[in-house]
């Protein structure tokens, strides 16, 4: 990230912005199975980011101000969630090379999943 002294600069300068991931099973509660074409023009008119389908799952990337609307959308159309949450995602991942270094980072985030104070973290360790 580069730093400058214009405060306002450095808000709109974001490493990992929020946003909204919405993982569907491709059923619909009904037990109908979803038809993946219907889901991908469902999502683009919605103004998802992303969609990947991998199996019998969708993953779905919306900005976090569309997110809560996206959610009761695709609930009135009675989609099966598995989750559905705000999350960080980071723009630029980086891989940890050393093993060493890789346990740490491992290391760490147990010890910080392990605090009954933090609720989630979030990485942008690809390897991790």
């Amino acid at each position: 990230m580069i730093l400058n002294n214009n405060k306002k600069d450095y808000q709109q300068q974001k490493v990992a912005p929020l946003k909204g991931v919405i993982f569907l099973e491709l059923k619909k509660e009904n037990g109908d199975v979803l038809n993946e074409d219907a889901l991908m023009e469902f999502c683009l008119d919605a103004a998802a980011q992303d969609v990947e389908i991998e199996g019998n799952f969708a993953t779905i990337i919306v900005e976090c101000n569309d997110f809560y609307s996206f959610v009761e959308n695709l609930k009135q159309q009675n989609y099966k969630f598995v989750s559905a949450d705000l999350e960080y995602i980071p723009e630029h991942f980086v891989e940890i090379k050393q093993k060493d270094n890789l346990e740490k980072m491992k290391k760490l985030a147990d010890m910080l999943r392990d605090d009954e104070d933090i609720l989630n973290i979030w990485t942008n360790c690809k390897n991790y």
